[in-house]
C-alpha cells in the first residue's frame, strides 16, 4: 500500500492543490491592495489643488483631473480628444506654440503663464510646469501641471494699483509729505516740501526735522516727537515755523503719526505739512479788522456815555443854584461824575484798550479846575519818557476816583491864600501821584491807614483804592498835607516804546 504509485500521486496533487489555493489567496489580497492604492492615488489625482493633465504630440488631451475638469467648467468626457489650444485666450496663442513646439523638442521642464478662456466665459490666469515623457509605446507625451494664479494675479495687480496710486499720491500732493526714522533723519520727501523749505530732496535726506525747525519750536515738537514713538500719543498735529534754505520762516501746520509693524516697533514716522503762511496773514488782518471795528464801537459808546455823564453835571449845577443849602454835597456829586465822564472821554478818544495815568490825571485837574473854579499847579515828571504808562482797565474808574477825591479834599481844606499842586510821574517801576496843599493841617492823631481822623471823602478813598497795585499815604508836611498815591502792577503797567507790555 505504501508502495502504490496512484497514493502518492494522489498526495502531490493534493499538495499542489494547496499550494495553489494559497498563491490564489496571495494574488486577491495583492490585487485588491493594488486597486486600494490605484483608487487612492486617482483620489489624490483628482483632488489635487492643481490642474493635471496629459497631452498626446497633437496637444489633445488624453488625460485630466477633477480639478482641471472644475476649472475648464468642461465635463471629463468632453475635454478628452479637446485640444488644449482651443481654451487658449487669442492674444496668448503665439506663446502657447512657442511653448508646445519647445517641449516636443526635449525633456526639460518648462514654465509659462497664460490665460485660458474657460467654459463658463470665465479668464482664468495659469501658471504652466510641462515636460515630455514617452507613453509605454515610446510616443512622445506631454505632462502638465496648471496652478490658477487668478487671485494671485489679481492681489498682485491690486497691490500694484495701489502702488501707483500712493506714489503719484506722494510726488503729486500740492501739501509736503515727509517720511523720518526713529531718530528724526528725513528718509523720504516729496517734491512739495522741497519747494516748502526750498531744499532738493537728496539735500533734505542727509538733514533732521529737528535741523529745519525754528529753535524757538524745537522743545515742544520733540516732546510731541516723543510721546508718538513712546505710544502716549497716535498722531500730532501741530503749528511751527520752518527755516527756508534762504533764512525766512515758513509756518507750517504738521500733522503726523506713526507707522508700526506687527510687533509694535517702530518702522517709520510720516508727516504731512501744509502751509499756512497765507491764512495766518489772512486771519491776523481779520481779527485787526474786527479789533478797529470793536474800537470804533467802544469808542462810539464811550463818547456817548460821557455826553450823557455831561448832561447829569449840568443837571447838577442847576440844582447847586436852587438849592443853596446842599450846594457843597451837590458840587462834590458834580465833581465824582465828571470824573467818570473823564474816564468815558479819554476812552472815546484812543485806540488803545487802557488809558495812561498822565492822561487820567491830567484831565482830571482840568474838570476839577473846570468845576470848582480853583487853579491848580500841575507838574508833570518826565524821567520815563522812554515808557508809556497804562492802567488796568478794571482799575481805571477807580483810580481817577481816587484822584477826584484827593484833589477835592485837598481844595477843601486848603485856606483861601493857600494853594493846590499835583505831580505826577513814573521812576522805580512804580508810577506816583502827589496831591499836597498849605497851608494846611491833620487832625490830631490823623492815622489814615488805621481810619482815625478820616473824613467821608477819604473813607471813600480807602473804599476805592484798587488792591492789590495801589497804596496812598498822607502825611503832615511843614508847608501843608501831602497825599501820594503810588501805582504797581497789576493796577498799572508800562508799556515799552516797542508797544511789547512789561510787568512792573
Amino acid at each position: 500500500m505504501a508502495d502504490d504509485p496512484s497514493a502518492a500521486l494522489l498526495h502531490e496533487l493534493q499538495v499542489q492543490t494547496v499550494e495553489l489555493e494559497m498563491q490564489n489567496e496571495e494574488l486577491r489580497r495583492m490585487r485588491a491592495e493594488l486597486e486600494s492604492s490605484r483608487n487612492h492615488y486617482r483620489s489624490l489625482y483628482d483632488s489635487a489643488p492643481v490642474v493635471f493633465l496629459t497631452l498626446d504630440e497633437r496637444g489633445t488631451i488624453v488625460e485630466v483631473n477633477l480639478t482641471g475638469v472644475t476649472l475648464l467648467g468642461v465635463a471629463r468626457e468632453s475635454l478628452v480628444g479637446f485640444r488644449l489650444a482651443v481654451f487658449v485666450v487669442p492674444e496668448d496663442q503665439d506663446r502657447w506654440r512657442r511653448l508646445f513646439l519647445d517641449l516636443l523638442q526635449g525633456g526639460e521642464v518648462l514654465r509659462c503663464e497664460l490665460v485660458l478662456q474657460c467654459g463658463d466665459g470665465r479668464r482664468c490666469d495659469v501658471l504652466v510646469d510641462a515636460r515630455q515623457v514617452a507613453d509605454a509605446d515610446g510616443a512622445p507625451t506631454l505632462r502638465m501641471v496648471l496652478t490658477d494664479v487668478t487671485t494671485q494675479r489679481a492681489m498682485t495687480t491690486a497691490l500694484k494699483d495701489n502702488e501707483e496710486r500712493l506714489r503719484l499720491f506722494f510726488e503729486h500732493s500740492p501739501i509736503g509729505i515727509l517720511m523720518v526714522t526713529r531718530d528724526f533723519r528725513l528718509m523720504d520727501v516729496n517734491d512739495a516740501f522741497c519747494s516748502l523749505v526750498g531744499y532738493a530732496a537728496d539735500e533734505l535726506k542727509t538733514m533732521s526735522f529737528v535741523e529745519l525747525t525754528h529753535p524757538e519750536d524745537r522743545g515742544a515738537d520733540l516732546e510731541y516727537a516723543s510721546d508718538m514713538l513712546a505710544g502716549r500719543l497716535s498722531h500730532s498735529a501741530v503749528e511751527k515755523r520752518y527755516i527756508h534754505k534762504t533764512g525766512r520762516l515758513v509756518w507750517v501746520r504738521v500733522t503726523r503719526a506713526v507707522v508700526r509693524d506687527d510687533t509694535g516697533e517702530v518702522r517709520y514716522g510720516i508727516g504731512l505739512v501744509e502751509d499756512i503762511g497765507a491764512s495766518r496773514d489772512a486771519e491776523r488782518l481779520r481779527i485787526d479788522h474786527l479789533e478797529q471795528q470793536r474800537s470804533v464801537l467802544v469808542r462810539e459808546v464811550h463818547h456817548r456815555i460821557k455826553n450823557n455823564l455831561q448832561g447829569v453835571i449840568s443837571l447838577i449845577e442847576q440844582l447847586k443854584h436852587k438849592s443853596p443849602q446842599a450846594a457843597d454835597a451837590l458840587e462834590e456829586a458834580a465833581a465824582q461824575v465828571g470824573t467818570i465822564a473823564v474816564v468815558h472821554g479819554l476812552y472815546s478818544n484812543t485806540l488803545a484798550s487802557e488809558v495812561g495815568p498822565r492822561e487820567l490825571v491830567r484831565a482830571i485837574v482840568e474838570s476839577v479846575v473846570r468845576l470848582s473854579g480853583v487853579a491848580i499847579a500841575c507838574h508833570e515828571s518826565h524821567d520815563d519818557s522812554d515808557w508809556n504808562w497804562r492802567l488796568n482797565s478794571r482799575d481805571t474808574v477807580s483810580v481817577a476816583m481816587v484822584v477826584n477825591e484827593l484833589v477835592y479834599n485837598a481844595i477843601k481844606h486848603t485856606a483861601p491864600s493857600g494853594k493846590v499842586e499835583v505831580s505826577f510821574g513814573g521812576h522805580s517801576g512804580s508810577f506816583g501821584i502827589r496831591v499836597h496843599n498849605g497851608p494846611a493841617t491833620l487832625p490830631p492823631a490823623f492815622d489814615f491807614s488805621a481810619g482815625i481822623g478820616v473824613g467821608t471823602g477819604l473813607t471813600l478813598v480807602a473804599s476805592l483804592l484798587p488792591r492789590p497795585g495801589a497804596t496812598l499815604s498822607i502825611r503832615q508836611r511843614i508847608d501843608g498835607v501831602e497825599a501820594y498815591l503810588r501805582l504797581t502792577h497789576p493796577c498799572a503797567n508800562v508799556v515799552p516804546a516797542t508797544g511789547q507790555e512789561t510787568e512792573t
